[in-house]
């Protein structure tokens, strides 16, 4: 379950790094048809009656085109743009192509060389003109990016709000409400990845509505993907498959490749959660076959592992085996080291099955002394608890405890340092609130202290005459409040105590006829057991005279008629005992996994009684009854040393 979380988490990333405007525009479109645009804007260029201003978004609609490539195009494009700008002393197009900038190191993975491109836009961006709201709420969502590519979320999230207020208040129009809609997006993902999925929910539903606003099939997928991610974490499964089955609707009116990756192995993580190999593995072979199409790597090396461990969770070990084959394989190639802390966990797993325990800690350790292991430290804790484990299934305690101790360091650590990233993001969302209401207060104060001029004597009057009967009128509500609060508690707490008595009493009295009836039944059940060692001896006899025969025949009939009854009364006592104590209820509210006789024995327990008077009660052995004393203390999770009775009568 852990490694489907953290899967998530990555497809979560993943979105985070396609759900912009340009990089969405440069992913999704056909490549003949981007060809084609690009002539377009270079014949057009060449056209030297174009004006300056033409002439400088053509420029930047050219640079977009070139995302993603290896080449300096993009960069080459961008920074033209720039410098006829900077010409015309143009600082909305300067800072239009700053931001164009930033996104190219985004797009190629160098945050590093984004940074000096945002400062930049932030020199240049008028900061009280509404027509450079949309490109500050752009740029400071990029480097909410940035901060989280670095694992500073707080930071992150001080920068996706600092986008949403000016994105919040920036001019209506398609590029605006797109910029809007991508910001929600962010804030839930940063939620999402602090485990806060309930705000991550709120602002995924936000977003949602914001691309149903402008009939975004694109946008809207990429949210319906997201709420479905969401409601997977929080195994509401019936949710996430309808929310995962719109975006994948989505995705294919988008003609989105990489969302429809991102969606099938969803799915996957949606029906292992759910127990359903067969349909997972159907999807993640979907999401392998569409990564090798795009020969993206690393959904491919994630599609490789999802199949490995679905096969391993069903012993199905040669096909595991073949598919962390061509993972390591992948990985090798292309130099993808986050992945070699699952991949061995996953190899060491298999050779556990296979009754190979050194090679499966060879495995691990040979990754743990890679100097490239503690950049990845949540894998490195993975790897110490595995290696503890497995040191303890081959006996060797030693290296189990110090491996174990490891992990537990390893772990404390960065369970602290999420709390601390959440309690960072907290303060940072209420630092934020506060400043925008200081904020809003103020730009209201400006507007009205012109009218208010005249006014504000009697204003100041009226405001201080209100706040002193409302000072008064609470205080009186207070107190009288209170005065009534006490009276209720006593009322309630007298009530209470009553009730308790009450209680205590009836229960004593039914323990009492409980134990009255089961001793009863006791009696029954040595009776029969008599009646039947008589009937025994009866049969043994050997009759010749027919008087006799006929008189041993009606004392067998009578013993067995009395038999009967007396086995009818057993049944009808355990039926009282079982419907008048009210222990029985508590412990179906408790404990429903219970078995029907696991909870006659708990009750007996409860009153007391041995492993042979339940025996003899229940019509089974006494060691059968030991079975059933030790299933009870599985499912209540008894601790040892602890004895079942007491546990029970203390519930």
């Amino acid at each position: 379950m852990g490694y489907l979380l953290e899967s998530m988490r990555k497809l979560v990333l993943l979105l985070f790094f396609i759900s912009y405007g340009f990089i969405g525009y440069a992913q999704s479109a056909d490549s003949l048809e981007l060809a084609q645009t690009k002539k377009t804007l270079l014949r057009k260029l060449d056209n030297k009656d174009l004006s300056p201003d033409n002439r400088i978004k053509d420029l930047h609609e050219l640079g977009k085109l070139y995302f993603g490539e290896e080449n300096d195009s993009a960069y080459y494009y961008l920074n033209s743009a720039l410098g006829l700008a900077k010409l015309a002393n143009d600082s909305l197009q300067i800072t239009k192509s700053y931001v164009s900038l930033s996104l190219v190191g985004i797009y190629t993975d160098d945050y590093d060389s984004a940074l000096p491109y945002i400062d930049s836009t932030l020199i240049y961006a008028q900061k009280e003109n509404p027509e450079y709201y949309s490109s500050l709420g752009w740029v400071y969502s990029i480097e909410g990016m940035v901060f989280n590519n670095y694992e500073k979320m707080d930071l992150a999230f001080e920068k996706i709000l600092l986008a949403n207020r000016y994105l919040e208040k920036a001019p209506e129009n398609e590029e605006s409400h797109e910029y809007l809609t991508d910001n929600y997006n962010d804030l839930s993902i940063i939620y999402f990845n602090i485990d806060n999925y309930a705000n991550a929910e709120k602002y995924a539903k936000v977003a949602l509505q914001k691309a149903k606003e402008i009939e975004s099939a694109y946008y809207m997928a990429q949210n319906y993907n997201m709420l479905g991610t969401i409601y997977n974490a929080k195994d509401e499964y019936g949710l996430a498959e309808r929310y995962l089955d719109s975006a994948s609707t989505k995705y294919e009116e988008a003609d989105d490749e990489e969302g429809k990756i991102s969606i099938t192995s969803d799915l996957g993580y949606l029906y292992r959660n759910q127990g359903l190999p067969t349909q997972a593995r159907r999807q993640f072979l979907n999401s392998l076959s569409l990564s090798k199409v795009l020969d993206d790597p690393y959904t491919m090396v994630n599609s490789y592992l999802d199949l490995a461990n679905s096969y391993l969770e069903t012993n199905e070990l040669n096909r595991s085996k073949a598919y962390l084959d061509s993972a390591q394989q992948s990985v090798i190639t292309m130099s993808i080291p986050s992945y070699e802390g699952y991949m061995a966990i996953l190899r060491a797993q298999i050779y556990e099955k296979e009754n190979n325990i050194e090679a499966g800690i060879t495995e691990l350790k040979e990754v743990l002394e890679k100097t490239e292991t503690n950049s990845f430290q949540q894998s490195k804790a993975d790897m110490y608890g595995v290696v503890s484990r497995l040191y303890k299934e081959k006996g060797d305690y030693r290296n189990s405890l110090a491996y174990f101790e490891r992990y537990s360091e390893l772990r404390d650590t960065l369970q602290r340092t999420l709390q601390n990233e959440k309690l960072n993001i907290l303060r940072v969302e209420q630092n934020y609130n506060q400043l925008v209401s200081e904020l809003e207060q103020t730009e209201s104060s400006l507007k009205l202290a012109n009218i208010e001029k005249q006014q504000i004597t009697t204003r100041n009057y009226l405001m201080i005459g209100i706040a002193l009967l409302t000072i008064l009128f609470s205080v009186f509500i207070f107190f009288r409040q209170r005065k009534l609060n006490r009276a209720r508690r006593a009322i309630l707490n007298s009530n209470q105590e009553v009730l308790k008595l009450k209680k205590e009493a009836l229960d004593t009295e039914m323990r009492f006829k409980n134990k009255q009836i089961t001793e009863f039944a006791i009696h029954i059940s040595e009776k029969n057991e008599l009646l039947e060692k008589i009937k025994s001896k009866l049969k043994g006899i050997k009759v010749t005279n027919d008087t006799y025969k006929e008189m041993v025949h009606e004392a067998l009939h009578f013993i067995n008629g009395d038999i009967e009854q007396n086995k009818e009364k057993v049944q009808l006592y355990q039926h009282i005992d079982e419907t008048t104590d009210s222990f029985g209820a508590k412990i179906d509210q408790l404990y429903p996994n219970l078995s029907a006789k696991e909870k006659k024995v708990a009750i007996m327990l409860r009153l007391g009684q041995t492993s042979k008077q339940i025996g003899l009660q229940l019509n089974i052995s006494p060691a059968s009854v030991d079975n059933y004393r030790y299933n009870l203390r599985k499912k209540m999770e008894i601790p040892k040393g602890q004895s079942l009775k007491s546990f029970v009568q203390n519930l």
